[in-house]
């Protein structure tokens, strides 16, 4: 959070008044990497937008960081950063979502 902007930061905490409370958010994100494995050579495509939006500079770098951790998953991960769209990639970039998705139907077959 104190990388965010103030505007963000207003964003973001107003999701946890729906969704729960920052402390469940910390919570569960504990609880996901305490299970976190490794698949193998499973396709894994990872989407990341490419403008940093409502994003320090130094948030968004934090989250491209945290995107491209996702790779380690899998020995087969594929990065993608999406240069003309902001969080809402399937609204702002759908055909991105559709390449990626054709693309890894490709890769399954």
């Amino acid at each position: 959070m104190p990388l965010l902007t103030d505007k963000m930061q207003t964003v973001f905490q107003g999701v946890f008044t729906k969704e729960g409370t920052y402390d469940d958010f910390l919570t569960s994100m504990k609880q996901v990497r305490s299970l976190r494995k490794h698949f193998g050579d499973m396709p894994i495509t990872v989407l990341s937008a490419g403008q940093k939006g409502l994003n320090t500079d130094e948030s968004y770098r934090m989250w491209i960081a945290l995107h491209e951790d996702l790779l380690e998953l899998s020995s087969n991960s594929t990065h993608i950063i999406v240069e003309n769209s902001g969080h809402n990639i399937k609204t702002e970039a759908p055909e991105a979502v559709v390449d990626a998705i054709e693309k890894m139907i490709h890769v399954v077959k």
